[in-house]
């Protein structure tokens, strides 16, 4: 699950520049808000999802 967050992120750096030349410097329509609103639900749906998924240690099961 780690790994599969690390590579959201990862395209999204990768990908930035592209995005702020295409999507942001363009003509808003209706097409750029729906990208934008899917783009950026999914990364924090994905860290969210990660966060939730890892395994939290507590004091009773150290024993």
């Amino acid at each position: 699950m780690v790994a599969a967050g690390v590579v959201v992120v990862y395209d999204w750096v990768l990908t930035l520049g592209q995005e702020i030349e295409l999507i942001w410097r363009q003509r808003w329509s209706l097409m750029t808000v729906l990208y934008l609103v899917i783009r950026y639900i999914g990364i924090p749906y994905s860290v969210t999802s990660v966060l939730l998924g890892i395994p939290l240690v507590s004091a009773t099961d150290a024993g």
